[in-house]
């Protein structure tokens, strides 16, 4: 039997639980408005600790807070699920959760990790590891946010990240409970991920199967390319260090660029490995093959995938989508609260914003970040173009955000935003048409 640990919160004046202590003959009863209390969940065999905090709302979902969060971080889930109307379940480790089935009231609404607390990449992991919880929203909530810190944290399988703050989670968890929920039905297409590592397969694989794709898995070469010469699979990412294991002694360096067929393959490889294995595979101009960094986000892969897959549409755009991650900070033209975002890629006139709390289309922002090549923000008035929700589907081919059209800058900040787009660009244009060296 799961032993929990039995704990009563009386909520303070902001909502928020105050220092725990034991019940009274003079306490409110379970239920009372503002008094969050520990029970149990049924289900589990683990000696984890799981409380759950209750509060008046009639509730459909709940928040789930893993690890081992700080005092202050369960105030700020506290707040801010009550103010989203969920409930709160804290819980050491998502190994004891089970697997909820579809429409299992177990299933949490959303998941949020502390990221200022001890394993947090490694419960944001675990929770990867659950196909049942593919499709539910990971929040890292940390006091300073860095690229470096929302970069670990995309690579780990989390969906966001916010300030340590009620109001800004809250607004996350409100935006997710109103997003509609179609039924996710695969697609015709199919995506194989070939890799040898077991948590790297999961973190890719969900990003594609959430993007509506079925999705298939090799562990070596030969494998591979059995699933890739089936006709519905469009995208193959397969891992470099697959390479050396072709059948017959042929690497697949060799085999890939003369397969044919509609399968876009994306090589993923670490940073410093890139030209080398470009090298190894001999990219043409209109070979269907990319070589990407194993370290970044595995959303970009879904990038890479639409980019080899729609050229034509590509070379129609006015200039170049370019990947590149770094904090923005957008609010309502004039003002309005800040929110905290992080691009996912820019053009010359625009870019697109990953976050959980996309403003609608057609709303005027101001937005602030650092242009590639650049060690200052620049200030930009935008337009939101386009939004998309969380949820998964046969649309979702970029994470939830919103794409903006720049529609005014002061004349400094438009020329730094464009010298380092056009800067970066070219770096990664020449990176992608290094090919092999020269035959002497």
């Amino acid at each position: 039997m799961t032993r929990i640990r039995s704990r009563h919160f009386r909520a303070g004046n902001d909502g928020s639980p105050s220092r725990p202590r034991s019940r009274g003959r003079g306490d409110a009863p379970e239920g009372r408005v503002g008094t969050p209390t520990p029970s149990r969940r049924d289900g589990l065999t683990s000696s984890a600790r799981l409380l759950t905090y209750r509060s008046t709302f009639r509730h459909h979902s709940h928040l789930l807070l893993l690890g081992a969060p700080r005092p202050e971080t369960i105030g700020v889930a506290w707040a801010a699920a009550r103010a989203a109307g969920l409930a709160l379940h804290i819980q050491e480790s998502i190994d004891v959760a089970g697997e909820p089935g579809p429409g299992d009231e177990s299933r949490p609404l959303c998941i949020a990790i502390d990221l200022d607390a001890g394993h947090s990449r490694r419960e944001a992991t675990v929770v990867r590891r659950e196909i049942a919880l593919a499709a539910v929203p990971v929040i890292g909530l940390g006091v300073e946010l860095g690229d470096l810190c929302f970069e670990e944290a995309f690579s780990s399988g989390i969906d966001d990240c916010c300030p340590r703050e009620a109001d800004s989670l809250g607004r996350r968890l409100r935006a997710i409970a109103r997003a509609e929920r179609p039924a996710l039905e695969p697609q015709q297409h199919e995506a194989v991920i070939a890799d040898p590592d077991q948590s790297s397969r999961l973190l890719i694989g969900r990003v594609f199967r959430n993007a509506g794709f079925r999705v298939s898995f090799a562990q070596d070469a030969g494998e591979a390319l059995r699933l890739a010469a089936r006709d519905e699979v469009r995208v193959v990412v397969c891992a470099a260090a697959l390479d050396a294991e072709g059948e017959g002694g042929e690497p697949l360096s060799q085999r890939v660029p003369r397969q044919g067929g509609k399968a876009a393959w994306i090589i993923n490889t670490p940073p410093k490995e890139i030209l080398a294995v470009q090298a190894r595979f001999g990219l043409a101009g209109d070979a269907l093959v990319a070589v990407h960094d194993a370290f970044s986000a595995p959303d970009n892969l879904l990038f890479v995938a639409n980019e080899l897959l729609c050229r034509p549409m590509r070379n129609l755009r006015k200039s170049e989508r370019v990947l590149y991650g770094t904090s923005v900070r957008f609010r309502s033209a004039g003002g309005g609260t800040e929110q905290l975002g992080y691009s996912y890629n820019v053009s010359a006139g625009g870019m697109y914003v990953r976050t959980l709390v996309p403003p609608e289309p057609h709303e005027a922002l101001w937005l602030e970040l650092i242009p590639p090549r650049s060690d200052r923000r620049v200030h930009q008035e935008v337009e939101v173009v386009w939004r998309r929700a969380y949820g998964p589907g046969p649309g979702a081919t970029v994470p939830s955000g919103f794409g903006v059209q720049v529609t005014g800058a002061t004349a400094a900040d438009a020329e730094r935003y464009q010298r380092g787009y056009e800067a970066f660009r070219a770096e990664r244009t020449a990176l992608r048409r290094s090919g092999p060296p020269a035959a002497e």
